[in-house]
């Protein structure tokens, strides 16, 4: 049990009382955005180095004289750019199961480390590869796909394993903040970089990053609090109670449900979900920079501006949206499934815990090959663009491809919207139990459950807040799962 090997170190052996599970979520912001920015930076430069055909307005630009004496220029069509992104898809596809695997039965500290690490170095070489032999541009992209497929996986053990269930909510949420900011940096960075500094500045900046957070997190990350050897006396009295508090129901057969699960139409509402917003997301890395270039004529630190306005307004939505809808929930304005669909509608995403807590692995695991959508939308943005020849007609295929991403993003709102629930599914198990006695599960978000109930409920978040049932905490509603990345 982990409280009791906590609970029996020595208490001694800290000098400084230092919440450590706030640094893991620290690092864990700065990883995601490090790893997010690597797409966007390759994405941004790609279109610097390329389309040079399109002469650049300066008279009406925010950033003036972008040039700088270490420039390049890519012989290459800028369709062909988009293919480059869909080898790095193509790679993560692959591996968003696997890396689940290898960070449950190994160490998700290394896990991520690794993948990090493996993805720096392989940024590092891109400059030479884009500069002298284009082919095996396409064979780095790949690798970087695969190995940075396991990253996410592995983080999210790092962090459920480091979060208390009274913080676990607010602690994913902040930590995955990191990835929805991560492009607007990126963006902007990249675009002053590229202008002012070289062409391949960014990516050897946030290459070495990438280097230095990996070597980091793996000297100073453990996989679970029973694993430090430094951990502060309050803190380790934090899981301590945080893990006994709860009477665990008896261990169930470890059988998954697969009949059930592949016939839900909830599962198959939030697996569109992902499929679409990644579909939408990565047009916004890969394709939205392109578009400004190739239509508006604007200089790549313009480019870089811009682009990143949507990715900031994303990030207040996210954070802020969340925590009002929890209030909803909180204050009985809105079901738990009436929230989902809202939350969804306004672009964030919302976990398949609601569903089923037992099998949420599970169904992330499906949710995260909604990958899917990134590899599609840049493989038909390549052959859409592809086939324009007359830059006159530049501006109809791009208007062509905006309506496409538009139906499909609106297409999955719907589907959404009719059949996704916030509800326990009857195959998920049965439901955590506090350690009192009561008609009904405390975590129950249905309102048929009568009065005596209710203020039940009421009197234990009043007067004994620590006693809840565990899925009120472990599986807040701000808690996300990224299926967008």
């Amino acid at each position: 049990m982990i409280q009791e090997e906590i609970c029996s170190r020595d208490t001694m052996a800290c000098c400084v009382d230092c919440p450590r599970r706030y640094f893991v979520v620290f690092l864990g912001f700065i990883g995601l955005l490090v790893s997010i920015g690597f797409r966007t930076c390759f994405a941004l430069v790609m279109v610097h180095v390329t389309n040079h055909t399109s002469t650049e307005r300066d008279d009406d630009s925010l950033f003036h004289n972008c040039t700088t004496s270490r420039d390049l220029q890519l012989n290459i069509e800028p369709s062909h750019v988009f293919l480059l992104h869909t080898a790095f898809y193509c790679g993560s596809l692959v591996t968003q199961i696997p890396g689940g695997i290898l960070a449950t039965r190994y160490s998700p500290k290394w896990v991520c480390g690794l993948s990090i690490v493996l993805s720096s170095v392989l940024f590092l070489v891109l400059p030479t590869a884009i500069q002298y032999n284009l082919p095996a541009v396409y064979v780095i992209r790949v690798l970087q796909g695969l190995v940075e497929g396991c990253s996410i996986p592995a983080l999210n053990g790092i962090i459920s394993a480091w979060a208390p269930k009274t913080e676990r909510s607010r602690m994913i949420t902040v930590a995955y903040a990191g990835a929805y900011i991560s492009p607007a940096i990126a963006l902007m960075t990249s675009g002053a970089c590229s202008c002012y500094v070289s062409w391949n500045s960014i990516i050897y900046i946030y290459g070495g990053c990438g280097v230095a957070w990996s070597i980091v997190w793996m000297l100073c990350i453990h996989d679970n609090p029973k694993h430090h050897p430094r951990l502060g006396a309050r803190e380790r009295q934090l899981f301590c109670t945080d893990d006994v508090v709860i009477n665990r129901p008896d261990q169930e057969e470890k059988i998954i449900p697969w009949r059930a699960i592949l016939t839900s139409l909830p599962v198959y509402a939030i697996i569109v979900g992902a499929f679409c917003r990644n579909w939408i997301f990565s047009m916004l890395i890969t394709q939205q920079p392109q578009y400004f270039k190739e239509v508006f004529h604007m200089t790549t630190a313009d480019i870089g501006f811009l682009s990143a306005v949507p990715h900031v307004l994303m990030t207040v939505v996210v954070i802020t949206g969340g925590f009002v809808v929890d209030n909803f929930i909180k204050r009985d304005i809105f079901s738990t499934t009436v929230a989902r669909k809202l939350s969804e509608t306004l672009g964030y995403q919302v976990n398949p815990l609601d569903l089923a807590p037992k099998y949420a692995s599970v169904v992330t695991g499906l949710a995260r090959l909604g990958m899917l959508g990134a590899v599609l939308s840049t493989v038909v943005a390549y052959f859409v663009r592809d086939i324009v020849t007359d830059p006159a007609e530049v501006p109809e295929a791009w208007k062509r491809l905006f309506i496409i991403a538009a139906s499909i993003h609106f297409f999955g709102v719907l589907f959404y919207a009719v059949f996704a629930s916030g509800n326990r599914q009857p195959w998920s198990g049965s439901p955590s139990t506090l350690s009192v006695s009561i008609t009904q599960p405390v975590a129950n978000d249905d309102k048929d459950y009568d009065e005596t109930t209710r203020l039940l409920r009421r009197r234990l978040r009043l007067h004994r807040p620590q006693l809840v049932d565990a899925d009120s905490y472990e599986y807040g509603s701000t808690t996300r799962f990224l299926n967008t990345i």
